[in-house]
């Protein structure tokens, strides 16, 4: 018996539609930024979770914020918080995963 097997994009699509219908909507996600760099006014992030016995990172992803939304973003984060996103922050962020 042969496995099914699917093209790219059929692929992509279906993954696309489960993350639309898990999360249709902007949740809230705790992370600490794990590595930042600042390229061309965007911020790269790579955010990550940790075991809190172990210290073993059991979760990470990258999220980008792009440079038409610093100052919506960052600037208020840093301006509120008294506080310079930067590595090694923990962080809670509202996030909508897309694909």
């Amino acid at each position: 018996m042969s496995e099914p097997q699917f093209s790219l994009s059929e692929y992509l699509s279906t993954v696309q539609e489960v993350i639309q219908v898990a999360f249709n909507e902007p949740v809230w996600v705790k992370a600490k930024i794990r590595n930042l760099s600042i390229q061309g006014g965007h911020y790269y992030l790579e955010l990550a979770e940790k075991d809190e016995h172990t210290d073993k990172v059991v979760a990470s992803c990258r999220a980008t914020i792009w440079k038409f939304s610093t100052a919506k973003i960052v600037l208020k984060f840093e301006r509120e918080s008294g506080v310079e996103l930067s590595k090694d922050l923990n962080v809670l962020i509202k996030v909508k995963a897309s694909l």
